[in-house]
């Protein structure tokens, strides 16, 4: 089976779950090149690996055919490794089962001696009622933070499809400035999947750099002359498409600064206190602490994915841009 192409307007619009944005083989386009395979000598070729079919998120990264240098090399390199979000997962998820069980261990040392059948049926009551409320915040804010992700993910893919679209427009144009578009287009691209990245995990501001060949790009545009109907046509869908560009790294940067989730924390950690309390009338039998030790570890994991996905731009759950990445390897010159 052979997917759409990520870089297209069909892809965009009728494809709203893209599975886990891994790439499969397209086929080729009766006017656009194909990307160059195998690389040309002294090129550096990146094992692929099998597909994912994982709908709606992943955690895989997909490397193209040729390697990148520069800044979007080494944030590549840096947002590739997995080791990192699996030692972090592992983390949060053995430090949630220990404060569950030192807080267990605690409160029964204090209070064990006063449990009553009475006091076994209220704590039975209360710590239901907790669990629950803790729970539905927990699938509350997991549910918005996915679903921000996805948003991000499919902005992305509608930017790379309108830089593929002015890539080749300005081919179609004939203008003699060609040249010069496409070697800016490709480089808002490379800061994009670079710098501008990076910097929106560690300030959520977008790059001034990238702004700057926007610019030069949308100069080009309204400058290129218009002799017949057809040239006219082109250009008035390179500006659209190039407004369109603008509207979505404003949407891009609003997400760096949605990340705030202090009154989530507070929420998060005190459910987990008061629901170990709750247990404190359980005897301290292997099978018990099993178990409480095996809802810490849970609640941990989903806890990790929670904070891993508040911010799409850095560590541990970055959300790599693929889309203005295969339009890079698409577009690389011979």
């Amino acid at each position: 089976m052979v997917w759409p192409r990520p870089a297209s307007r069909w892809t965009a619009r009728f494809w709203p779950i893209w599975p886990c944005t891994s790439r499969q083989p397209s086929a080729p386009s009766s006017t656009r090149p194909k990307a160059r395979w195998p690389p040309e000598p002294g090129e550096k070729r990146i094992e692929e690996r099998p597909p994912c079919r994982a709908a709606f998120f992943c955690w895989r990264r997909w490397k193209p055919g040729i390697e990148l240098t520069g800044a979007g090399r080494g944030r590549r390199q840096q947002g590739s490794e997995g080791g990192g979000q699996v030692f972090g997962g592992l983390m949060f998820a053995v430090g949630t089962a220990g404060l569950v069980l030192a807080i267990y261990f605690l409160a029964r040392a204090g209070l064990a001696r006063h449990v009553r059948d009475e006091t076994r049926e209220l704590a039975g009551s209360v710590v239901f009622r907790i669990s629950a409320l803790h729970g539905l915040i927990r699938a509350l804010v997991f549910a918005q933070e996915t679903v921000g992700r996805y948003n991000l993910e499919q902005e992305t893919i509608h930017e790379a499809s309108a830089l593929t679209d002015l890539y080749f427009d300005i081919d179609r144009h004939g203008s003699d400035r060609r040249e010069e578009m496409r070697a800016e287009l490709r480089a808002y691209a490379e800061t994009v999947y670079g710098a501008e990245w990076a910097q929106l995990g560690e300030t959520g501001r977008l790059s001034g750099a990238a702004w700057g060949q926007w610019e030069k790009v949308y100069d080009i545009a309204l400058d290129l002359q218009v002799d017949t109907p057809r040239q006219e046509s082109l250009r008035s869908a390179m500006l659209a498409d190039l407004e369109e560009i603008a509207k979505m790294r404003d949407n891009r940067e609003s997400h760096g600064f949605s990340g705030n989730l202090v009154p989530f924390w507070f929420a998060a950690v005190s459910g987990v206190v008061l629901i170990s309390f709750s247990y404190f009338f359980f005897s301290p039998l292997p099978l018990n602490l099993l178990l409480l030790s095996m809802f810490g570890a849970y609640t941990g994991i989903v806890l990790f994915l929670i904070y891993a996905f508040s911010n799409p731009f850095s560590a541990p759950g970055v959300l790599e841009p693929v889309a203005v990445e295969r339009f890079l390897a698409d577009t690389a010159p011979p």
